[in-house]
C-alpha cells in the first residue's frame, strides 16, 4: 500500500479536481460565477482603425479599437440578439472624441443597462479620460494613445482594457506557495534522489495533469479575463462561424489563420443557447489543455534522457506555473497553444524529423506572427543533417501545411493576401517596447516611437541588428555543440534575445522561453538550465500580472519594469554565457546519451 501510496493520492486529487469543476459549472449554468454576471451590450458600431473599418462584435461584442489622432464616430451597431445576462455597464459606447497627446479625451458608456438585445449607439455617455496606449489599445489591452478613448460595445471605454481584480490576489497568493513548493520538489528530486516507485508509475503523471486541466476549468468562472483580447475572439469566432471562407474578405481581423479554425468550432458551440453561459470557458478552454499537453509532451520526451522523477517533476512544474496559468487561464490568450507548437517542432527536430518538425514550425507561424523568430532553428538542424532529401522533405511539408490551412480563406482574395495581412500585424506597433520589460524598456522607452533615433540609427534599425546578432550567435552555438539536442537552447537563446533586445515586443512574447528552457535541461541535463527556466518564469508571471491587472497610464517607470526588465537583460547574458561555456565542454553524458550524430539520425528517421 505504501508504495502506491502517491498513485492514490492523485486518484484523489482527481477525484477532488472533479468535484470543484463540476461545482464551478454547475455556479456558470445558475448565473452565480463571477465570469456569468460579465455580460455585454448590443452589437458594437464600426470604428475606423489603421485604415480600415473595424466591424462591431456580433451579440454585443464590442468593435476594435483602432490608432488614436482622428474622430471615428461609429455607426449605429447591430441588434445584439438576445442575451442570457444583462451588462453590468451602459450600452454600446457612443463617438469617439479628437485629442491629442496622450491624455486624450475618451468616451465611454454609461451606468445604465440596456435590455437584452438593445442596438449599439450612445447611452448616457460620459467622457472619461483616456490612457496612453498602444494606438489599437483594445488589442493589446490598452488605452489609446495621443487621439481616442474607447467608446466600444458594453459601455467599455477610455482604455479599460485590463482585467478586473476577481483573483488578483489570490493569484499571488498561489505564486508564493507554488515557489516554496517547487523549491521543496527540486530538494527532494536532485538532493535526496528520491524515485517515484514502480508501483506508483502507472498512470501518475497523467492523473496528475488531468487534475491540472480540471483545477484551470474549475478556476475559469471565478476570475475575469482581459476584456479588450476576448472581445476581439468572441467577435472573430462569430464572424468564423457565419462566413468561415470569407473570413478575411469581408472583416477586418489581423489574426493569422489557423487559430481562426479553433475560433469556427468555438463560435458553432456558442450558437446553441444552452452552451452560452460556459462562453469565456470555450474561449480559453483551447490554451488550458495546451498548456497541459505541453506538459505532457515534456514528460514523455523526458522518458529518452532523465530519470521518471526528474521528468514527473518538470510536467508537473510546467503545468502548475503561476507564469503559465496567469497567460491562458486568467488572461484568456492563447500563447499556450503557440508554445506548445514550436515545443513539439523543437523536439521532433532534434529527433532527426525533419518532415513533421517542418510542417509543425509553419503551423506556428500560421499561429503567431512570432513563430517566425523560431524559424531558424530549423535551418541550424537543416544545413547540420547536410542531406538534400531532408531539405525537400521539410520543404514540401511546410508548403503542404502552408496550402491546407490558408486555401480556405484565399478564394477570391488578392494572391498577396497573406502577405499583407503579416506585414500589417507587424507593423502595428511602431513603438520601442509595447509593454514588454526589455532592454528598450529598462532605457524608459515603452511606447516611444520606433522611428525615434539612437546614435544615428532608429530604434527599429537598432532591434532589427540585434536580431541578426542574436540569430547569428545561435545558430554558432547550435553548430559548435554539435547536439542535435541543441535545437532546444537555440530556440531558447533566440526567443530570449529577440525580445530583450528588440522592439515592438509585447509582454507576452517571452512566454515560450520557460518551456524551451525545460527542454533543454531534460535535453542537455545541465542544471544551469533550471535556473534560467525558473528565472523566465519569474519575469513571464510579473510582467503578464502588472499589464493584465493595470490600471491608468502605463508609460510610468515603474519599479516592476525596471526590476524585471534588468532581470530579462541579466537572463539573456547568463543564457548566452552558459551556451558558450556549454559548447566549449561539451557535457560526456549527454554526448553518449546520444547514439548518433544529427545526419545519421535524419537518415533513419525521415
Amino acid at each position: 500500500m505504501r508504495k502506491q501510496a502517491m498513485r492514490i493520492a492523485a486518484v484523489a486529487l482527481l477525484v477532488l479536481s472533479l468535484g470543484m469543476c463540476v461545482y464551478s459549472l454547475i455556479q456558470v449554468g445558475d448565473g452565480g460565477s463571477a465570469a456569468s454576471t460579465q455580460g455585454f451590450g448590443g452589437g458594437g458600431g464600426k470604428f475606423a482603425a489603421s485604415g480600415r473599418a473595424m466591424d462591431g462584435g456580433a451579440g454585443g461584442a464590442p468593435a476594435q479599437g483602432g490608432d488614436g489622432g482622428g474622430s471615428s464616430a461609429p455607426s449605429q451597431g447591430t441588434d445584439g440578439g438576445a442575451a442570457d445576462f444583462a451588462p453590468p455597464q451602459g450600452a454600446d459606447g457612443g463617438s469617439d472624441a479628437d485629442g491629442s497627446g496622450p491624455s486624450a479625451q475618451g468616451t465611454e458608456g454609461g451606468t445604465s443597462a440596456p435590455p437584452q438585445g438593445m442596438d449599439g449607439g450612445v447611452m448616457n455617455s460620459v467622457p472619461t479620460q483616456g490612457f496612453n496606449g498602444s494606438p489599437d489599445g483594445a488589442a493589446s489591452g490598452q488605452g489609446f494613445n495621443g487621439g481616442r478613448g474607447g467608446g466600444f460595445g458594453g459601455g467599455t471605454g477610455g482604455g479599460g482594457f485590463s482585467a478586473s481584480s476577481e483573483g488578483k490576489t489570490e493569484l499571488v497568493a498561489y505564486s508564493f506557495a507554488f515557489a516554496a513548493i517547487a523549491a521543496f520538489g527540486v530538494y527532494v528530486v536532485f538532493r535526496r534522489k528520491a524515485e517515484v516507485p514502480a508501483e506508483s508509475r502507472r498512470g501518475l503523471v497523467w492523473l496528475l495533469l488531468g487534475s491540472a486541466l480540471l483545477l484551470r476549468i474549475a478556476v475559469v468562472p471565478w476570475v475575469s479575463a482581459h476584456q479588450g483580447d476576448l472581445n476581439f475572439f468572441r467577435t472573430w469566432a462569430s464572424q468564423a462561424s457565419a462566413d468561415f471562407t470569407g473570413f478575411y474578405k469581408n472583416g477586418s481581423a489581423d489574426y493569422p489563420p489557423l487559430y481562426i479554425y479553433v475560433l469556427y468550432v468555438t463560435g458553432k458551440l456558442l450558437s446553441s443557447a444552452s452552451l452560452s453561459p460556459y462562453s469565456t470557458l470555450l474561449y480559453k478552454l483551447p490554451s488550458l489543455i495546451a498548456d497541459v499537453a505541453t506538459a505532457g509532451l515534456l514528460f514523455m520526451a523526458s522518458r529518452r534522457y532523465v530519470s521518471y522523477s526528474i521528468g514527473l517533476l518538470v510536467a508537473v512544474l510546467y503545468a502548475l506555473n503561476p507564469a503559465v496559468i496567469v497567460n491562458s487561464t486568467y488572461w484568456g490568450q492563447v500563447d499556450s497553444f503557440f508554445t506548445l507548437l514550436v515545443v513539439a517542432a523543437v523536439y521532433l527536430l532534434s529527433r532527426g524529423r525533419a518532415g513533421w518538425a517542418s510542417a509543425i514550425f509553419m503551423a506556428a507561424i500560421l499561429m503567431k506572427p512570432q513563430g517566425i523568430i523560431f524559424s531558424p532553428v530549423l535551418f541550424f538542424g537543416l544545413v547540420s543533417m547536410r542531406q538534400l532529401r531532408a531539405w525537400l522533405t521539410a520543404i514540401a511539408s511546410a508548403a503542404v501545411t502552408l496550402f491546407v490551412v490558408v486555401l480556405p480563406f484565399s478564394f477570391g482574395q488578392s494572391p498577396l493576401w497573406l502577405y499583407r495581412l503579416y506585414t500589417g500585424t507587424v507593423s502595428e506597433y511602431p513603438y520601442a517596447t509595447v509593454n514588454g520589460y526589455n532592454l528598450f524598456a529598462l532605457l524608459g522607452l515603452n511606447y516611444e516611437a520606433d522611428s525615434t533615433h539612437f546614435i544615428g540609427l532608429s530604434y527599429h534599425t537598432w532591434g532589427m541588428l540585434f536580431i541578426v546578432a542574436t540569430t547569428l550567435f545561435s545558430w554558432r552555438m547550435y553548430a559548435r555543440s554539435k547536439l542535435p539536442a541543441f535545437g532546444a537552447a537555440s530556440a531558447m537563446l533566440l526567443i530570449s534575445g529577440v525580445f530583450t533586445l528588440s522592439t515592438g515586443m509585447h509582454e507576452r512574447y517571452l512566454f515560450p522561453a520557460a518551456a524551451l528552457a525545460l527542454l533543454a535541461y531534460i535535453q542537455l541535463k545541465d542544471r544551469i538550465l533550471l535556473l534560467l527556466a525558473a528565472g523566465f518564469s519569474v519575469t513571464i508571471f510579473i510582467n503578464t500580472f502588472v499589464i493584465l491587472f493595470q490600471s491608468g497610464d502605463n508609460t510610468n517607470y515603474t519599479f516592476a519594469l525596471w526590476a524585471v526588465s534588468t532581470m530579462n537583460v541579466a537572463l539573456f547574458g547568463s543564457a548566452a554565457l552558459w551556451a558558450i561555456g556549454f559548447v566549449r565542454t561539451p557535457n560526456p553524458a549527454q554526448a553518449q546519451e546520444e547514439p548518433t550524430a544529427l545526419a545519421r539520425v535524419s537518415e533513419e528517421r525521415t
